[in-house]
């Protein structure tokens, strides 16, 4: 925090911890006696403001009094958080005008900044045979089909923005009556509402799943394309902060009959297309291998259902490239494309290759690269190498 952040990379702003953070420096970490040491250690380090609230920072009064911490440790912190506030105006204008709020709050301007957003972060992982984007005067019966098609999912850390498009909605609006949209939920990743907050959890019921699934199939069956929408939701994807409020996984498979309802829409030999949304990567091999195209959203905003429409029907290029490695399997990990030459030497009955690499993105557009050159010739490392 301090000398690469700071020094390195020139960071002046204000650098605060996380929720209960310093405290667990003794109650969870053990490295900390006390909370006087916890809250030294940390200002030490750089923390300047303690979060949610002050636990224990309110022993650093006493601890300056004693000696134990020097006044300029506080004088620094007190400093940044002095010249963030009189950057952003706050002693000058302390009062925020509650009509601008609600004037600018979901504008249009700001709903086609996030349709925007939306579109440049979908990625397109396989389209095999160009099915995507789909032609509209072929497709006259679509299918939206998935537990994440009928609403709309902004992830744990998003509040209600006011405004939503879920998948199938947007596909409604984008085709009007041109096209008929057929739905079925296909099954429940949970059979709890998806509250990031709530702690109980319960996934999906295998038996109420498979009477989903045969009335997806039921579905399925009479549209021409299929767009099936899975992944996690908030209540599956999200922080683990307490032992009664779990969040981490020790695979990262689709959850609750999610596989078993792919098989049975590829088994209905109708084309079929895969929209993930959710807040992790998902080991997805029967997909990747079975299904012909594949969207990653993660989670999209609140625009996320009129962007998915508008690259689905290929009136917006999903530009978007991975920013992580998705492993076929969580024996895998760590999984990340820098790795030395030396650090899987093959997996028996496996492949040591990701379902998809870092970086990996595809598009609508197809390109060409020829009469390629190098400059300059040599690396400078190469050049060192040389000399030594």
């Amino acid at each position: 925090m301090d000398d690469v952040l700071r020094h390195e990379w020139g960071f002046q702003g204000v650098v605060v911890s996380d929720y209960f953070a310093v405290e667990d420096l003794l109650k969870l970490h053990h490295v900390a006696a006390d909370e006087e040491v916890a809250a030294r250690t940390a200002l030490e380090s750089g923390v300047d403001v303690e979060l949610p609230a002050v636990a224990a920072f309110r022993t650093l009064t006493q601890q300056v009094q004693d000696g134990k911490v020097s006044e300029s440790l506080i004088d620094r912190a007190v400093g940044r958080l002095l010249r963030m506030k009189f950057l952003t105006g706050l002693f000058d204008d302390p009062y925020v005008d509650p009509d601008l709020a609600e004037k600018v709050t979901n504008s249009p301007e700001h709903q086609q900044l996030a349709l925007k957003a939306a579109h440049e972060a979908i990625i397109l992982l396989k389209n095999q045979n160009n099915l995507l984007p789909l032609d509209r005067s072929r497709y006259k019966r679509i299918a939206v089909i998935g537990p994440n098609a009928g609403e709309v999912h902004l992830g744990g850390y998003s509040n209600n923005p006011g405004r939503g498009v879920s998948i199938l909605q947007g596909i409604k609006s984008k085709v009007g009556s041109a096209s008929e949209v057929l739905f079925a939920e296909g099954c429940k990743i949970t059979e709890t509402a998806p509250d990031w907050d709530a702690d109980k959890v319960v996934l999906g019921d295998p038996t109420l799943n498979a009477k989903r699934i045969h009335e997806a199939i039921l579905v399925a069956r009479k549209a021409d394309v299929i767009l099936l929408v899975l992944g996690e939701n908030e209540q599956t994807s999200r922080e683990a902060w307490a032992p009664t409020h779990l969040g981490d996984r020790d695979n990262l498979d689709l959850l609750s009959s999610q596989d078993d309802l792919a098989k049975a829409m590829v088994a209905t030999g109708k084309p079929v297309v895969v929209l993930l949304l959710h807040g992790r990567p998902n080991s997805i091999n029967y997909i990747a291998e079975n299904v012909p195209a594949i969207l990653d959203g993660w989670y999209l905003g609140q625009e996320g259902g009129s962007a998915i429409a508008d690259v689905v029907f290929g009136d917006a290029n999903p530009g978007g490239k991975l920013p992580i490695t998705v492993p076929r399997t969580v024996g895998q990990l760590p999984d990340y494309y820098y790795q030395k030459p030396s650090a899987r030497r093959g997996y028996l009955g496996s492949s040591t290759q990701p379902l998809f690499p870092f970086g990996w993105g595809l598009s609508y557009t197809t390109f060409k690269y020829s009469n390629l050159h190098l400059t300059p010739h040599r690396s400078g490392l190469q050049e060192k190498q040389r000399s030594e």
